[in-house]
């Protein structure tokens, strides 16, 4: 593993002369070994991610650094050493490129994190949306089933975690996801993520932890505690 590692440290706090206790590392990797049946692609790795800190791997194709970061999610088991999570977090990736099969609007996508109980909130959201210039029996019979199946689904709370995000974000909840820039997709992508997509890895933390983390560094895709990113020369 010829990759570097560039970090940036959290502001510390002013001197007060109280000790305080060291946190524990967010996550550790310790005497990682992966060669995936081959020539070992990472031998002997050791990673300590603190909090606040914001570390990116940079090297050549081929050095490893998509692995680091799949052993960090789970996606890929090593064939030694250990990987180490403080109690209570979460992990979730953030993919290069972003998917062209998705389609529905913003509200759609990001709610999709919840599955079912997701879908039964996007099919409410847009009969409700419907409703504000059709007011037929018809339609109001349809917004009493979806309301029906949706609270017994326990989606009130749900709905309110979705407005936030999509508030704090500032993110264009009736577009469809198809027609944003770049930029505005990954934002919804990084919702969504952070919201548990059915195929993430859950080490669960507060929500209020990933508000605060999400609103504050949305702009540059970074995640709520410590950011892991990967860079290619």
């Amino acid at each position: 593993m010829h990759a570097s590692m560039e970090r940036h440290e959290a502001a510390s706090t002013r001197a007060s002369g109280i000790q305080r206790r060291t946190p524990m590392p967010l996550i550790s990797l310790q005497n990682i070994t992966v060669g995936f049946g081959g020539p070992l692609l990472l031998e002997g790795v050791d990673l300590q991610i603190e909090p606040g800190e914001r570390v990116c791997l940079v090297g050549r194709n081929g050095t490893g650094k998509s692995t680091i970061m799949r052993v960090i999610t789970g996606e890929v088991k090593p064939d030694s050493g250990m990987v180490v999570f403080q109690q209570g977090l979460r992990t979730t990736l953030l993919t290069q490129e972003v998917p062209n099969n998705i389609r529905g609007s913003v509200f759609d996508v990001v709610a999709g994190a919840f599955g079912e109980q997701g879908r039964l909130l996007a099919d409410y959201h847009h009969v409700s949306a419907r409703l504000a210039h059709d007011h037929s029996e018809k339609l109001m019979a349809e917004l009493e089933d979806v309301q029906h199946r949706f609270e017994a689904a326990g989606g009130w709370q749900m709905q309110q975690k979705v407005d936030e995000i999509l508030t704090r974000l500032q993110l264009p909840e009736d577009a469809e996801f198809a027609e944003l820039s770049g930029g505005l997709k990954r934002r919804v992508l990084l919702a969504r993520r952070g919201y548990g997509d059915e195929s993430d890895r859950h080490h669960k933390r507060g929500d209020e932890y990933w508000y605060c983390g999400l609103h504050r560094c949305s702009s540059s895709l970074t995640s709520l505690g410590s950011t892991v990113a990967q860079r290619t020369r």
